[in-house]
C-alpha cells in the first residue's frame, strides 16, 4: 500500500462532534481483495470518544453539542470493563449539572451542562449500570429507584398463532427431582432484609418482599357496560395436581405465614390484609371472592378454621369473626349476613351444643336505643307480608318488662303456667278474654278475682265473684268467693 499524505486538517476548534474527523482515500478506488471499497471512514469525533468513555466521564463532560434523542454507549460506569456499560439517551429535561443516578434517585444522570441523560427504554440494566454495588445502595430519592430492571418497551406479539394464550415478561422454569434430590424448593425466592433503622424522616415505611402491580390502559380493553372485556390481576398463583398423582399431602394456590415471636410488640398482625384504595364500586364488589370455573367441583368449605397444621388458630380469648371499629366511630351497613337464593338442607348456624333452633342464647336489638323488633314467618307459600308475626317492644330499666305481641294462632302442646304462684294476671281490666273454653277448670285456689258488688245477669255456665254482702245469701261466709250460674241461680263454688 502506498504512503498516504494527510493535508489541510481543520483546527480542533472547528471540528463538531458529528463532523468527519478523518477520511482516508487512495487513488485506486476499485474494490479491494475482500470486495470492500478501499475508501474507509474512520469515524466522527463522537464515535471515537465513545470507544473508551465511561458514564462517569460523561457526567463530567459538556455534551451540549449533542441533540435531544442522540445516544452514547459507554464501556463502564467508573472504568472500562467494570460491568456498568450502558446506552444513554439525551432527553429534553435539565437539572443540576453533573448529578449521578444515585443523586437523582433514578436511572438518569446530568452532564456538566445540566442536560439529562437516561437509560434507553428498551435496555435491560442492573445496579452497576447506574453506579450501584452490593455494598453501595442507591439513595431513596424520587418516586422510584431500582437496582435491576427489565424494561419491555413494546409488546404486540400475537401469541394465539403459537398455539397458546400467554406472553410472559419474565419466566423461571425450575425442574427438580431424582433419587439424590433432598430439601424443599422455591421456583422464585425473594428475601427483603432490614439492617439498621431507616432515616428518622423516612416518609414511606412500607417494605414489601414481592410486589405485583398491573395498570389498566386509558381505554381499557375495548369493553362496554354489559359487554365487559379484560381481567387484570396484581398477583396470581396457581397449583396443579394431575389425576395420576396419589397420596399428595397438600395442594394450595397460595400459603401465607406469619412469624411474630413472643416478646415483640406489634399493633397489627394479619395473615392476609385487604385494603381498598378505590373511589368507585364494581357491579360485583367484594373484599374476598370465592367462586369456581364451570364444571369444577369447588370447595367443601368456603371458609375453614382448623388445627390441620398442628393447632387451632383462635385462642379462647379471641373471636372467630369480628366486624367493628378501631375507635369510637359507628358504621351502618345494609345487611350483616345475606344468603341470597341459598337453601339449607340442615342448619343455617350449627355447633355441637347450639343450632340456630337449639339451646343457645340469641340477643337482638340495641342496648342504647329503643326499638321495635319484628320476626315475620312465612309458612303458606303465598306472597303475603307474613303468616305469623312476633313483635317485641316496650320495656324499661327493669329486666323483663318488655312486651311480645304474637299475631296468628298459637298452639301449645304441654302445660301453660306462670313462673310464680299467685303473682301474675291473665288479662287485665282493660284487656279481657271474651271466652275461655276448657273441659275441666279447677278454681279452688283462685284467691285474686275482683268481686262484683252487684249480682250480674248472665246465662248458665258463667262465673262471677260475690263480694260477700248482698247476693241473697249465695255467699254465706261473708267474704268474696267465686260463684257459678247453673242456669237457675248463682251458687258458691266452694
Amino acid at each position: 500500500m502506498a504512503d498516504i499524505k494527510i493535508t489541510n486538517l481543520p483546527l480542533g476548534t472547528d471540528i463538531a462532534d458529528d463532523d468527519e474527523l478523518l477520511y482516508i482515500d487512495v487513488s485506486d478506488q476499485t474494490a479491494g481483495p475482500d470486495g470492500t471499497d478501499k475508501r474507509v471512514l474512520v469515524g466522527s469525533l463522537r464515535n471515537i470518544a465513545e470507544r473508551n468513555a465511561t458514564t462517569e466521564d460523561l457526567i463530567a463532560s459538556d455534551l451540549s453539542s449533542f441533540a435531544v434523542g442522540k445516544s452514547i454507549t459507554t464501556v463502564g460506569f467508573y472504568e472500562p470493563g467494570d460491568g456498568g456499560g450502558a446506552q444513554w439517551v439525551k432527553v429534553a429535561d435539565t437539572d443540576t449539572p453533573s448529578q449521578t443516578p444515585a443523586q437523582l434517585g433514578d436511572a438518569k444522570f446530568t452532564d456538566s451542562d445540566g442536560a439529562v441523560w437516561e437509560l434507553a427504554n428498551n435496555y435491560s440494566y442492573n445496579a452497576k449500570q447506574i453506579g450501584g454495588e452490593s455494598s453501595l445502595p442507591i439513595s431513596s430519592q424520587g418516586s422510584e429507584s431500582s437496582f435491576n430492571i427489565t424494561a419491555i418497551a413494546s409488546d404486540n406479539i400475537d401469541q394465539t398463532t403459537g398455539g397458546g394464550s400467554k406472553v410472559n415478561g419474565y419466566k423461571v422454569t425450575h425442574v427438580f427431582g431424582g433419587e439424590s434430590t433432598r430439601g424443599g424448593r422455591h421456583g422464585l425466592y425473594s428475601v427483603l432484609v432490614q439492617g439498621p433503622q431507616t432515616a428518622t424522616d423516612n416518609p414511606d415505611r412500607n417494605y414489601v418482599a414481592i410486589q405485583g402491580h398491573v395498570i389498566v390502559g386509558n381505554n381499557a380493553d375495548g369493553g362496554v357496560v354489559g359487554g365487559y372485556k379484560g381481567a387484570y390481576f396484581g398477583l396470581s398463583s396457581f397449583a396443579q395436581c394431575p389425576a395420576s398423582a396419589k397420596g399428595v399431602l397438600n395442594v394450595s394456590g397460595a400459603e401465607i405465614n406469619t412469624n411474630v415471636l413472643d416478646g415483640a410488640e406489634v399493633k397489627l398482625k394479619t395473615g392476609v390484609q385487604v385494603v381498598s384504595a378505590d373511589t368507585g364500586f364494581g357491579d360485583i364488589d367484594a373484599g374476598y371472592y370465592i367462586s369456581k370455573k364451570g364444571s369444577a367441583v369447588g370447595y367443601n368449605k368456603g371458609f375453614m378454621l382448623s388445627d390441620y397444621n398442628g393447632g387451632f388458630p383462635i385462642p379462647e380469648t379471641g373471636d372467630m369473626f369480628y366486624a367493628g371499629s378501631d375507635g369510637a366511630t359507628r358504621y351502618t351497613v345494609n345487611n350483616g349476613i345475606w344468603f341470597d337464593r341459598i337453601d339449607f338442607t340442615t342448619s343455617i348456624i350449627r355447633s355441637d351444643n347450639y343450632v340456630l333452633r337449639g339451646s343457645g342464647s340469641t340477643e337482638v336489638g340495641s342496648l342504647s336505643a329503643s326499638s321495635v323488633i319484628t320476626q315475620d314467618h312465612h309458612t303458606s307459600g303465598n306472597n303475603i307480608d307474613y303468616d305469623y308475626r312476633v313483635q317485641y317492644s316496650g320495656g324499661n330499666a327493669t329486666t323483663g318488662n318488655g312486651v311480645a305481641l304474637h299475631i296468628g294462632t298459637s298452639i301449645f302442646k304441654g302445660l301453660i303456667r306462670p313462673s310464680e304462684n299467685s303473682v301474675y294476671d291473665l288479662g287485665s281490666s282493660s284487656f279481657r278474654y271474651s271466652n275461655v273454653y276448657a273441659s275441666v277448670m279447677d278454681v279452688s285456689n283462685i284467691i285474686k278475682m275482683t268481686p262484683l258488688t252487684t249480682q250480674p245477669t248472665t246465662s248458665a255456665g258463667t262465673m262471677a265473684v260475690d263480694d260477700g254482702s248482698n247476693w241473697s245469701g249465695v255467699n254465706p261466709t261473708g267474704s268474696p268467693r267465686p260463684v257459678f250460674n247453673d242456669g237457675t241461680s248463682w251458687v258458691a263454688m266452694f
